[in-house]
């Protein structure tokens, strides 16, 4: 786990310094993403284990975000993710919450998010799918240039979920949706052991 943990960090680091902003927001947005892969790692931590709930791990990821107690609307049935899938959804969930915060639905008093999940029957090929969908903003619309926060959160968090990953920007709203089956869920599937 720490040597994931390790290789996101390098990363984050590598792709952060990449982009050509002022050094103040450069090191605001590494110390934000750092802070929040820490946050996911302490939830396993605590847990003890090499997974942890979704729900534990939307919520703690929200943790900072969550101003006002109507900004969120948080629905799902238990699930438990890998190590290393907690750790890329915590990221994904920090950067769509940090934008929303910046250019969309928390941009404002009116806006607000709805994250929700469905899921199957554990290691079978049910669907699992996971929903971000912003309302009540300003309008939405897809930016000039892709950023690290849109790579983790369409090749990284795809990939860890070995599905897909959809980020679309409807003017009433951004809206993301990642998909997998159910087998591909909770160890890590290409080993078939624990994340």
């Amino acid at each position: 786990r720490i040597k994931n943990a390790l290789t996101v960090i390098q990363a984050i680091i590598n792709q952060t310094f990449q982009s050509g902003r002022e050094k103040d927001e450069i090191l605001g947005d590494l110390g934000r993403r750092i802070g929040a892969l820490a946050d996911a790692q302490t939830l396993l931590t605590r847990s003890g284990m090499a997974e942890a709930d979704i729900g534990d791990v939307v919520v703690h990821a929200l943790a900072p975000f969550r101003m006002r107690k109507e900004s969120f609307c948080i629905e799902g049935t238990p699930v438990r993710l890998s190590a290393k899938q907690a750790l890329s959804l915590a990221l994904a969930i920090n950067e769509l919450a940090t934008n929303a915060l910046k250019y969309g639905a928390l941009s404002g008093e009116a806006g607000g998010v709805t994250v929700a999940w469905t899921a199957g029957r554990p290691g079978t090929e049910d669907e699992f799918s996971l929903r971000w969908i912003e309302h009540g903003g300003p309008p939405v619309s897809k930016p000039s240039r892709k950023g690290f926060g849109s790579r983790i959160i369409e090749k990284a968090l795809a990939q860890d979920f070995m599905g897909k990953a959809l980020i679309a920007y409807d003017p009433e709203g951004l809206r993301f949706e990642l998909t997998t089956r159910m087998t591909q869920v909770g160890g890590d599937p290409r080993s078939g052991e624990p994340g």
